[in-house]
């Protein structure tokens, strides 16, 4: 059977070189790539693949703000802060998708679980303004992951 770990990493690996790739292609606008990321995953999606599409879009959304932060990947500092000040303007895009993660039905609690991870990205980013925090459906799905695994502790 094949390892579990090993799937996440390899998705990581690939949401870095995706993250990288959007940072690094001059010619891709800085202020459509997670709208561009989002129609191209939503454009495959199918029954078929499961939440496979979601779960690899949701992976890139938790990598991109912090790759575009990391002085690990050389771009012009022009296009970093380009990139930087258009993630955060696409806030509001990106947590969609993770709400959307949040609510696939049957419940993924890796999906889940990701997708709240992103969510703290995108919060630490600064991209997401604390009225829109405190608006946003995936804060009570945080608090329902937290009191599900704080049961599964105490039954186990």
């Amino acid at each position: 059977a094949a390892d579990p770990g090993n799937h996440r990493l390899v998705l990581t690996q690939l949401a870095l070189a995706v993250s990288t790739l959007a940072m690094k292609m001059e010619h891709w606008p800085a202020e459509s790539v997670v709208t561009d990321l989002a129609e191209w995953f939503r454009a495959r999606a199918s029954v078929e693949s499961g939440a496979a599409e979601l779960t690899a879009m949701v992976e890139i959304l938790r990598v991109l703000p912090e790759e575009a932060q990391t002085k690990l990947v050389s771009i012009r500092p022009e296009r970093r802060a380009a990139v930087l000040r258009h993630l955060i303007g696409q806030s509001r895009v990106a947590l969609s998708v993770l709400r959307y993660a949040c609510t696939v039905k049957p419940p993924l609690l890796h999906l889940q679980a990701s997708a709240l991870e992103a969510f703290s990205v995108w919060i630490e980013l600064g991209g997401v303004p604390p009225t829109l925090i405190i608006a946003s459906p995936l804060l009570p799905h945080a608090v329902e992951l937290l009191a599900q695994a704080q049961q599964l502790q105490q039954s186990g």
